[in-house]
């Protein structure tokens, strides 16, 4: 699945995010970009397994 392709060189620490307002210092946004895929990819998770079980229940 795409979305955790593209998030596990965050979550191992290989690939960081970073951001910088102005002329001020770099500030490690890494985990706060990592949760939105997260809770998304849960969300997935959730609706596949409804799924499969009204599929199981034959609906």
């Amino acid at each position: 699945m795409q979305i955790r392709d593209d998030l596990a060189p965050l979550e191992t620490g290989t690939m960081t995010i970073g951001e910088r307002k102005g002329n001020g210092p770099w500030r490690d946004v890494t985990q706060d970009m990592i949760e939105h895929p997260r809770s998304s990819l849960r969300t997935y998770e959730l609706i596949l397994a409804d799924i499969q079980v009204r599929i199981a229940g034959g609906e």
